[in-house]
Parts: C-alpha cells; structure tokens; sequence
C-alpha cells in the first residue's frame, strides 16, 4: 500500500494548486493557548501516516482495540503498553479528544 505523501504526489492537482496561498490571510487568536509545547508538535509523517490508517480502520467498521492493536503491540516492544492503552481507552471516533489527546500530567 502506498503512503500518503507518495499518493498526494501521485494525484493531479491543477497548475498551483488548489488555493493560492496569495489568498489567505493570517490570523491571530488572542488569548489562544498552545495545545502541546512546541518541541512535540513536530511529529514524524510515518507517525501521523499511522495514525490516519488507524482512524481510517476505525471509521471503517473496526473495533477501537482491533484498529489499535498493532499500535499496542508496538508500545509493549518499547516498553510503552501502559501509555497505549490509556490513549487507546479515551478514543471514541474522530472527535478532538479521540484524535488529539491530551499528554499524561
């Protein structure tokens, strides 16, 4: 199966896309809180390539734990298993909760 990014280039886009970037405009949230620290919004594309198979399981049909068990096992190898299944029990679907957890304070 191909990733992602190799299909986003494989697609035909028109000449520049499909927004001019010259288009949009910035905005500035006052009073906005950041939702992580900055040194862990950068995230690996294999990890967010993962994590959009997953959903993609799960809004298929699969189970939360059939979807996320692969994930599981991974974290059990690394010594992680109890941090998986903590995350693995607040996903209820594709709401911001489920897909953007909070990290464990």
């Amino acid at each position: 199966m191909a990733s992602a990014a190799t299909r986003a280039k494989e697609a035909w886009q028109p000449r520049g896309g499909y927004v001019d970037p010259r288009s949009m405009k910035a905005v500035r949230f006052e009073g906005a809180r950041p939702l992580f620290p900055a040194a862990s919004e950068n995230v690996h594309p294999s990890v967010v390539e993962t994590a959009v198979r997953r959903l993609l399981a799960l809004t298929a049909g699969d189970t939360v734990e059939g979807a996320f068990s692969e994930c599981v096992f991974s974290a059990l190898v690394v010594g992680q298993r109890d941090d998986a299944l903590r995350l693995r029990a607040d996903i209820r679907g594709l709401d911001d909760a489920s897909v953007a957890p909070r990290p464990a304070g």
